[in-house]
């Protein structure tokens, strides 16, 4: 019988030489691919100095830290000063590029969809929002968008009255509560009451919490509880199964579809009551839809809803936010705003529409600047590469020859850090 003591040495000895052997074959591989490369015209772009080189736990738990700290898109920035504008990364043995560079995000938005679009990394989207406009390319991606422009279109999408009903609303809760209140979770509120209103033609009035027709609270929550699951779906099964999430990671996937599919089912149910159309509630964009897809197909139509609904439910109320912030930190901007709108006639029930706000340079310039310093809420895009393409630069000593971004990677661009 082998001796224990013995036996702990030989697998030890096995365990460090396969370590070993995985670096040589790393180092060598990494080798081969520069002089591939090289004679092919391109060059290969930094990569980040990962200590964990297999599953790249430590970009992993550097990238959470700074989520939690709230220094995010700061860490971005001194990754980018560090390797460049262009560098590689890898999570879970998948090689993953970074990117805030112009050229090479012009090329990447140019790139047909037969090379970079919707690939693995968008499993987890997949499975919340289902098949639509967000979360598929390529054909079916065309598809759904020449279907929505027309629904669109005839929802009388650019109607403010539907807006201004429910900023009257805003502004009655916001004169009960008093002077000091937390901007954010009304106006994400008030944005929930109008996007209700136009997609699905149902007034739920969360931003009254009293005559609210939903439990806000619990959807929101559920929304953002799913939102966390697409970004945990990028982790091995095992990993997930092993620090729990698997135990309840269908729950808010089918609280966010059965709330939107309570809607559906009774539009449908609408407008199979009268023959040739819908009953109209309000112009809803529901009603088009099935008008326009042809379709009583109740998960069809859900998952067009919820790829409308899902990807911008908050977008525009934290934009709000911004704008609110920096126009109490600086009381010169917030005055040239006041006096711009008055001038144009809109204190004396001038109509609003997207024409009449055209008319007002000054305060679009103030809202793409607070775009600009808050940057969008999400603040990157995620592409996969389905066929090797070519990115403009990242590559040489100066970071200014062009770059292979081989098939099966994935595409990584840092908005906020442009």
């Amino acid at each position: 019988m082998l001796n224990p003591g013995l036996a702990s040495i030989v697998l030890a000895t096995a365990s460090i030489s396969a370590l070993i052997y995985i670096a040589y074959l790393y180092a060598i591989n990494r080798t081969r691919l520069a002089v591939h490369l090289k004679r092919k015209g391109y060059h290969r772009c930094p990569h980040y100095q990962h200590k964990d080189f297999l599953f790249g736990s430590d970009w992993r738990d550097s990238l959470v830290v700074a989520s939690i700290a709230g220094t995010r898109q700061q860490w971005y920035r001194e990754q980018f000063a560090t390797y460049g504008k262009t560098f590689e990364t890898r999570i879970w043995g998948k090689r993953i590029f970074q990117t805030c560079d112009p050229a090479n995000v012009q090329a990447e938005l140019t790139a047909p969809a037969t090379d970079v679009g919707a690939g693995p990394s968008r499993a987890g989207l997949l499975s919340w929002l289902g098949r639509g406009a967000f979360t598929m390319d390529g054909e079916f991606w065309r598809r759904s968008r020449e279907m929505l422009k027309p629904v669109f279109k005839r929802t009388a999408i650019s109607d403010m009255s539907r807006l201004e009903r429910h900023l009257a609303r805003l502004f009655d809760e916001l004169e009960r509560e008093g002077l000091e209140v937390d901007l954010q979770s009304h106006f994400i509120r008030m944005f929930l009451d109008f996007t209700m209103d136009l997609l699905i033609g149902e007034d739920v009035n969360t931003i009254n919490k009293e005559a609210s027709k939903i439990d806000v609270a619990s959807f929101l929550t559920a929304c953002d509880e799913s939102q966390l699951q697409v970004v945990r779906s990028a982790q091995p099964w095992i990993v997930r199964w092993w620090k729990g999430w698997t135990k309840t990671w269908n729950q808010p996937l089918d609280a966010t579809q059965g709330f939107i599919g309570r809607y559906v089912d009774s539009a449908v149910q609408d407008f199979e009551t009268k023959e040739g159309g819908p009953i109209k509630r309000s112009d809803a964009f529901i009603d088009e839809l099935i008008r326009e897809a042809g379709s009583k197909d109740k998960t069809y139509l859900r998952d067009q809803i919820l790829n409308v609904f899902m990807p911008g439910r908050d977008s525009v109320a934290i934009e709000i936010t911004h704008v609110m912030l920096y126009l109490s930190q600086n009381p010169t901007v917030y005055e040239k705003v006041r006096a711009e709108v008055l001038a144009a006639g809109f204190r004396d029930d001038r109509e609003i529409s997207y024409d009449s706000l055209k008319t007002l340079p000054y305060v679009n310039a103030v809202v793409n600047e607070a775009l600009r310093l808050g940057g969008p809420p999400n603040g990157q895009t995620v592409r996969d590469i389905l066929s090797d393409i070519v990115l403009p630069r990242g590559g040489g000593a100066h970071g200014d020859q062009p770059i292979l971004i081989p098939k099966g990677s994935v595409l990584y661009t840092q908005i906020r850090s442009m």
